[in-house]
């Protein structure tokens, strides 16, 4: 936490947000995914600990849904390359029989 942007002598403001005052940040985390809540407010020391128990609560379940979009872009790779080798067993089956039964008339 920031109480005071004003007294760190090498604070750099970011642009659109160079009036804010107060600065905290929270973490969350869950196995492999991380993320960091942020925010600012406009008044030096301004944060409570209601802010502060706010970011918490919101930091852990942003890391489970960070996992959660992991989990299903990877599904979502798994699906397509189970659905080419199924492809490609149909069409190795098919030549297979074309192989040992001859060509199927049309």
């Amino acid at each position: 936490m920031i109480p005071n942007t004003a007294l760190r002598a090498r604070w750099v403001s970011f642009k659109g947000f160079s009036h804010l005052r107060s600065w905290s940040v929270c973490r969350g985390r869950r196995n492999s995914a991380r993320t960091s809540v942020a925010w600012g407010l406009l008044a030096p020391q301004a944060f409570t600990q209601e802010h502060l128990r706010l970011g918490k609560s919101l930091a852990i379940p942003a890391a489970v849904a960070i996992q959660n979009a992991r989990f299903t872009a990877q599904a979502e790779i798994f699906r397509a390359e189970l659905e080419q080798r199924l492809a490609d067993l149909d069409q190795a089956q098919k030549e297979l029989r074309e192989v040992h039964q001859g060509p199927e008339p049309s």
